[in-house]
């Protein structure tokens, strides 16, 4: 409270403002991230893109596409997986240095602008003509998903890969605290060590609210990422490594779970996804460790742009075209003209809505944040 010269009470002088970090030189962005994040959304679109070929077609996948090619698709669910690390990483990466309002500025206006897009076109589609496996959509699911917390509130996800927004927005929640209180060594480490071991616990105890909340199957996935983070920032040392061997252990643990619910529709090996989880957590190692620091193709941030609507919108605009275009291409043709007709799409959400919707989304979060800090 400031007392003037007059003696008239008035507002609150408003907090000093933490300086924001320091933006990286484009010759510091670990442009092998971006890679790997696409190469994921490429596995999951296989994942899904394939059986709906067999589907469409009325044919055998082995024999149509290849028995290899159908076979390694089959593994493309562990692009999930492989997020959820990055996740960690990146989330940990770009947090550090920001208070809270800022975290919570930059996870909002990276997630909904093409989340709410995506929505929208896939219950459009829905409305028109329905995947299989999905209904046409109520005004209120619509509204619902709109709000990203469908799983919450128990209502249908639209579309099959909504499921792991919620996950990410639980480790959100969870590492808003640790923001809150200041990213620092110590700090990052007593997390990851205290999120293990209340997954555990919670998994332990079969306690409902505790399971929602610290997501003990994919925690350790989260931990792996930011525990690399911390070998990338402040170098290696026994105490991480063993960490991240912890993590990893039980991240595996997770990876085995996920390929037996897998294997109820698809004969799934279970030590081949262990493996090449065990291959993809070394690339992020390597990552981390700077091995990759001379990879700087030109176009990995476009890459890395286009991994988040491609994720959001491939199942139903893929299904569609394929079904509006059988019979009337060839196969081959067919299903190149579909994946290259999502990634246009999800190119022109990118430029279209995400930057420009950003942009304004970021400047009104950061006009609320100002009054919630100077208003009583």
């Amino acid at each position: 409270m400031t007392i003037t010269d007059n003696g008239i009470r008035t507002a609150p002088d408003p907090a000093p403002a933490l300086p924001a970090p320091p933006a990286r030189p484009d010759g510091d962005r670990l442009h092998m991230l971006d890679v790997l994040r696409f190469a994921a959304a490429l596995s999951v679109v296989a994942f899904h893109v394939v059986p709906m070929v067999g589907l469409v077609y009325g044919v055998n996948v082995d024999s149509y596409l290849g028995h290899v090619v159908a076979q390694a698709t089959r593994y493309g669910w562990m692009g999930v997986p492989a997020f959820f690390v990055i996740s960690g990483f990146v989330i940990c990466m770009s947090s550090w240095g920001r208070r809270l309002s800022q975290f919570a500025t930059s996870r909002a206006v990276r997630l909904l602008p093409a989340y709410v897009v995506a929505v929208l076109i896939t219950a459009a589609i829905l409305t028109v003509s329905p995947t299989p496996g999905f209904n046409r959509p109520s005004f209120t699911q619509v509204l619902t998903n709109l709000t990203m917390l469908q799983g919450l509130a128990g209502v249908p996800n639209l579309d099959t890969v909504y499921w792991t927004l919620l996950v990410e927005a639980k480790f959100y929640l969870l590492f808003a605290a640790l923001v809150w209180a200041g990213l620092t060594y110590r700090r990052v480490v007593a997390f990851c060590g205290l999120w293990l071991v209340g997954a555990l616990l919670a998994q332990a105890s079969e306690t409902r609210l505790l399971i929602e909340l610290l997501e003990p199957k994919w925690a350790p996935l989260f931990v792996c990422g930011i525990v690399l983070y911390l070998v990338h920032r402040f170098g290696p040392n026994t105490l991480l490594w063993c960490m991240l061997a912890v993590s990893a252990i039980l991240s595996a643990r997770s990876i085995e779970v996920a390929a037996a619910e897998h294997s109820t529709t698809d004969p799934i090996s279970t030590p081949v996804a262990v493996v090449l989880f065990a291959v993809a957590l070394a690339v992020l190692t390597g990552v981390a460790l700077g091995w990759t620091r001379k990879v700087r193709w030109p176009g990995t941030a476009t890459l890395g742009a286009l991994t988040y609507p491609l994720y959001l919108l491939h199942f139903h605009v893929v299904f569609l075209a394929l079904r509006l275009g059988h019979g009337h291409l060839p196969g081959w043709l067919l299903l190149a003209g579909s994946l290259a007709g999502v990634l246009l799409l999800s190119y022109l959400v990118h430029r279209l809505v995400e930057r420009p919707g950003s942009q304004a989304f970021r400047r009104g979060l950061k006009h609320a944040f100002e009054q919630l800090a100077t208003r009583r």
